[in-house]
């Protein structure tokens, strides 16, 4: 059926998408997140891209920019089914595709998530494409260009049922990490990332962020959330760096970072013998890894002192 895209993703758009009046693998649809906040240009790529594109998309971006959580939400609301593979620079060819697993003291077949979703007409979701080992990667290049997944093992060739998508995410543009921030990224085939449409993601809008820290804390003061929110954007700007020069830290402050600090903040204000400055500071003691990064810790206090929090 058809559905307006302004109706499920809630964002202005005079456009509509189809879903599925029956899903694929019913047990396989991702949980809708009624709190998912999704910004009208993404919606407007992806849309874009699962409308007239049978590639690949590839969603980049730092850490904790939500890129998982929006293919996850994106394909729910779509009623698809979701097949997931977590990449590791230890994967295997054979755990996209599938391997004999011992069942009932019988050696039987077990189909990949790639296998899996190929059979069903369904969505692969690889996350962390870029950690993988390039060889295990192009795995992924045949099916992309419109071949089988070839299973010489049980001598078969599955042929991707219609409906069958691709999506992956990493935190670079698949050309590696030049400032080392991401631990075993690895730069991918050229060949492998010409299959795919790309989408960067960023990190929320602040307006966008604070509106939704203000519906989950409506007891706090905007005032507050606003400073959470300007310290958060303060941390990414070391974190990412800029083009020619390397980050200043190694830890950021994503929007679920964020939630997880100001609850333990909105917890924190309950103690009389503390002002507001240590309700902050030991909130983001608790998200944050200050005991071990000396670098993250002087980073902070220095913006906290910025901002007045002395």
């Amino acid at each position: 059926m058809q559905k307006a895209i302004k109706e499920l993703f809630g964002v202005d758009l005079a456009a509509q998408i189809t879903v599925n009046d029956v899903p694929e693998v019913p047990e396989r649809v991702p949980g809708i997140d009624a709190g998912q906040v999704f910004m009208k240009e993404m919606v407007a790529m992806a849309s874009i891209w699962y409308l007239f594109d049978r590639s690949g998309l590839y969603l980049y971006g730092p850490t904790g920019s939500g890129k998982s959580s929006f293919a996850r939400q994106f394909m729910a609301r779509l009623n698809r089914s979701v097949f997931e593979f977590h990449g590791t620079p230890q994967s295997e060819p054979g755990e996209f595709k599938g391997g004999f697993h011992l069942k009932g003291g019988d050696t039987v077949w077990v189909d990949g998530p790639l296998t899996a979703a190929a059979r069903a007409g369904a969505v692969l979701l690889v996350d962390e494409l870029d950690t993988l080992n390039p060889g295990c990667a192009m795995v992924l290049k045949s099916v992309l260009d419109g071949g089988p997944v070839a299973l010489p093992e049980i001598g078969e060739y599955v042929t991707p049922k219609t409906g069958f998508r691709v999506v992956a995410t990493g935190n670079t543009a698949g050309n590696g990490d030049a400032w080392g921030r991401y631990a075993s990224v690895r730069r991918q085939n050229i060949a492998l990332m010409d299959c795919f449409a790309k989408m960067e993601v960023e990190y929320m809008p602040e307006e966008a962020e604070a509106d939704l820290l203000g519906r989950l804390f409506p007891k706090l003061p905007t005032t507050i959330v606003r400073g959470f929110v300007d310290l958060a954007n303060d941390v990414r700007k070391l974190f990412i760096g800029a083009a020619d020069a390397p980050p200043s830290i190694d830890v950021t402050l994503s929007t679920r970072d964020l939630i997880r600090t100001m609850g333990y903040f909105a917890i924190l204000m309950g103690r009389k013998s503390k002002t507001l400055p240590d309700h902050v500071v030991d909130a983001l003691s608790i998200s944050l890894p200050f005991g071990e990064n000396a670098a993250l810790k002087g980073a902070v206090t220095e913006i906290l002192q910025r901002k007045g929090f002395k």
